[in-house]
């Protein structure tokens, strides 16, 4: 249930408002180009053993060519793993601080 709680917020977190609690961060208004600057999707954990399938099972619009779940399986089907980390293997983002805002934000609510 808190995993759903913290993807729902997913969107709250890619506003980056002024209050957003990581200080020094800009907000959206700040960023000069933002809407208007290329963005490539990439993975938070550069490295991690699902970071070369996210791009590619994330972009599939068909049933008939998604990736399966042998390959990139649900977050809770590995026990015994940091939730965190969990999470954030299996995160893309196009910005940095998407990625910044998003563990303060699964750093914040750990219970």
């Amino acid at each position: 249930m808190k995993l759903f709680i913290y993807l729902l917020f997913i969107s709250l977190i890619s506003c980056s408002g002024k209050n957003s609690g990581i200080q020094g961060q800009r907000s959206a208004e700040e960023e000069t180009d933002y809407f208007n600057s290329p963005s490539e999707e990439y993975p938070i954990i550069k490295n991690s053993k699902y970071s070369n399938l996210l791009s590619d099972c994330s972009r599939k619009i068909n049933v008939s060519s998604s990736c399966y779940l042998d390959e990139l399986p649900f977050i809770n089907d590995q026990k015994g793993e940091d939730q965190i980390q969990k999470i954030l293997e299996k995160t893309i983002v196009s910005r940095d601080w998407m990625g910044e805002n998003f563990l303060f934000l699964l750093n914040k609510n750990k219970d």
